[in-house]
């Protein structure tokens, strides 16, 4: 019925193309694997691709025999692509199955395993990046490595660009690096400070020039000293984010209780708190001022605390510290340094240190015990004694 609507209409008006496709398919999907063309059936049948897909793909490429497409799929599959990451390959540049194996793309593979990625990061990497098995290998792939090696000294960091940054390894990174690392040259940043931020943050630097500028321009009225740590923080958080969310940040932290001078202290304190989701920030907020009792500008004199994990880090320690403030062994406002101090550091001063006195206090730590919940008559909070038997 749709297919002989389909005829009428096109002897009407043969200016259908949709039509004419409609019409194509179906008649492509009523044929048996043997009577389909062998481009399609090799499409279809070989590749996975839909019948749709398919005769999109047979308009870029056409073949007399399978022999060339038969290495690249094999190619793929032991180098551990999976079927639908194949068939995503193809769809994407049909003509992938004409490719030389030993001269195009056994080298590239070849020289992302030198690098030191995995075969799986390889994978993913050309599954969601395929563009770069269109680039040579000679003409830019390997002057990019090089020119970003140069940068940033070591094959790691190499790779640890690769992993913060897929898709860039896909563009001439020379070309869209120079300029930005120009403008940070210009602004007193340091080529030390420029390659950590190639490493920490790499799409700042194929980020547009004339934004970068801007941006950099802001920090400067804001009181950064040029080149200094904080400054190159402040251009990585300030781009990180397009104008309208980091207004957004700033509304939501006056929301909270904060004053435009407290987020901006906060925000020269540690500028990369202002990265912080929505949800984490209200969550650490309702943590501090509703079960520490802190007022918010206390909060925008410590903005790093907002960075850490509530449940891994910042809930745990202030249960040790109510532990301890309950036994008198520290006094209230112990727990800044508490939440401050590195791992190593606070199970040295605040856990081992208080064994004798309290020692269930790194079960009660790790999260091992159940307790008896008792209140503090001079402030109203709940504060642990003793582990329930």
């Amino acid at each position: 019925m749709l297919v002989s609507f389909c005829k009428s209409l096109l002897q009407i008006n043969p200016k259908y193309p949709s039509l004419l496709c409609i019409l194509q398919i179906h008649t492509l999907k009523s044929l048996s694997k043997n009577e389909a063309p062998l481009t399609l059936n090799y499409l279809i049948y070989s590749c996975g691709l839909s019948p749709e897909a398919a005769l999109s793909a047979s308009k870029e490429i056409n073949l007399n025999n399978t022999e060339k497409p038969n290495t690249v799929l094999e190619f793929f599959k032991t180098h551990g692509f999976s079927k639908a990451q194949i068939t995503n390959l193809i769809s994407f540049r049909p003509r992938f199955l004409l490719s030389d194996v030993d001269s195009t793309l056994q080298p590239k593979i070849k020289y992302f395993h030198d690098l030191g990625l995995s075969d799986s990061e390889i994978t993913i990497f050309i599954s969601s990046n395929p563009g770069i098995l269109l680039r040579g290998l000679e003409t830019q792939i390997k002057p990019s490595i090089d020119f970003l090696r140069n940068l940033v000294q070591t094959n790691e960091n190499v790779i640890k660009v690769f992993r913060r940054c897929r898709w860039m390894f896909t563009c001439n990174i020379r070309k869209r690096m120079l300029p930005n690392i120009g403008v940070l040259k210009v602004y007193g940043v340091p080529n030390s400070r420029i390659s950590k931020m190639v490493v920490m943050e790499p799409i700042i630097l194929s980020a547009n020039t004339a934004f970068l500028r801007e941006v950099m321009k802001r920090v400067e009225e804001l009181g950064f000293e040029r080149g200094s740590g904080l400054y190159v923080m402040a251009i990585h958080a300030m781009c990180s984010m397009k104008k309208s969310i980091w207004e957004a940040k700033i509304e939501l932290f006056k929301s909270l209780g904060w004053s435009h001078n407290e987020i901006f202290y906060g925000f020269r304190k540690m500028p990369l708190f202002m990265k912080c989701s929505e949800k984490k920030i209200k969550a650490g907020m309702e943590f501090f001022v509703n079960k520490l009792r802190w007022r918010p500008s206390d909060v925008a004199r410590y903005p790093m605390l907002l960075m850490y994990s509530l449940e891994g880090r910042l809930i745990p320690r202030s249960k040790v510290w109510k532990i301890l403030k309950y036994k008198e062994l520290v006094d209230e406002g112990e727990v800044k340094r508490m939440l401050k101090l590195n791992e190593n550091d606070f199970l040295r001063f605040y856990v081992t240190k208080y064994e004798k006195e309290v020692p269930y206090l790194l079960k009660a730590y790790g999260g091992e015990l159940e307790y008896r919940w008792l209140n503090d008559k001079s402030n109203g909070e709940d504060v642990v004694d003793s582990p329930l038997a």
